[in-house]
């Protein structure tokens, strides 16, 4: 029974932590992809005006403080309660491989298995809180960890960079048109959206194939895996009811004989998976959910075909 009750510990965390990998739309939800130099950046933001001249003065602003951490779904009592009942376990376990030890005039210490079992739960939790970490950690294309998001930075003045973020993605997009005289924004929005539900509906079919020549070969690779596994799990990531809110050029610059444009997506989504009889195991099929993304497209410069490279989330 000691052991039973080990065992099926064991196996609620691993089920916990694997069912914690789901997919979300497509890109699993997650950053991925490479845009050049600027892999390791954290994604620009459209410009906003300050609500109050009080924001910006004499050319210098305050960096707000960052979110505090939100707890785990596994923190606070839950947390406690599941460290409690392992430890009960561990103790258990090792008390009575001692007693039994004693009263048979043996050597009274815990059995090879026993050991095992202890070592199988200590890595569990070990990779249980090492996943919170990072799941905590903004991971941008890439897949540099630029901050930890825990920290509360003081408050200090430092140079106003809207103006210089604005300038620099007016000045890539003149780049842009000195070799594409005929390259319209608007127009450019307009592709975007179209390659947005066309990957978007790729993902939800499980297969990549249709969008192939609207991904870079190396997102293409890391799209076609994933839906791979989802096939392999007979699991379906549905994506009903897309309504895309906002969509805005952050950012637009020339590297290495090639154009990169990011854009902010703002979207809603009714966003769940299923099983391949259609019961779902995951998400809500009534409740949509909003979301921002960053997705960075790329050409070779003088090129027409864009080129899904990137995608950041907020």
């Amino acid at each position: 029974m000691r052991r039973f009750l080990v065992l099926a510990v064991i196996f609620t965390f691993l089920t916990t932590f694997t069912l914690e990998e789901a997919f979300a739309r497509a890109g699993g939800g997650k950053s991925s992809g490479s845009r050049g130099s600027r892999s390791y950046s954290a994604p620009a933001k459209p410009y906003q005006a300050p609500s109050s001249p009080s924001q910006v003065q004499r050319g210098q602003q305050s960096i707000p403080q960052t979110q505090a951490a939100q707890p785990s779904r596994w923190g606070g009592f839950m947390g406690m309660l599941a460290g409690g009942i392992l430890g009960g376990i561990i103790g258990n376990m090792l008390f009575s491989s001692f007693a039994h030890g004693a009263g048979a005039g043996g050597y009274g210490g815990p059995g090879l298995f026993d050991l095992i079992l202890i070592g199988l739960i200590i890595f569990v939790i070990y990779k249980i809180v090492s996943s919170r970490r990072k799941a905590q950690q903004p991971v941008y294309a890439g897949g540099y960890q630029q901050y930890s998001g825990l920290e509360r930075p003081q408050e200090v003045p430092v140079y106003d960079t809207t103006a210089s973020a604005i300038e620099d993605t007016q000045r890539g997009l003149s780049h842009i048109r000195q070799f594409d005289p005929a390259f319209d924004e608007r127009q450019f929005k307009e592709a975007v959206t179209d390659i947005f539900f066309k990957v978007q509906a790729a993902w939800t079919n499980r297969s990549m194939e249709p969008v192939k020549n609207l991904l870079t070969p190396e997102m293409f690779g890391i799209m076609s895996k994933e839906t791979e596994t989802l096939r392999i799990e007979k699991r379906v990531n549905r994506l009903e009811n897309i309504a895309l809110r906002n969509l805005e050029i952050t950012e637009a610059w020339q590297e290495g004989g090639k154009d990169f444009i990011t854009v902010e997506i703002n979207a809603n989504v009714i966003d769940y998976v299923t099983d391949e009889a259609g019961r779902v195991i995951e998400g809500s099929n009534t409740d949509p959910v909003r979301f921002v993304e960053y997705w960075t497209f790329t050409r070779p410069v003088g090129s027409i075909q864009w080129q899904l490279c990137a995608i950041q989330q907020a």
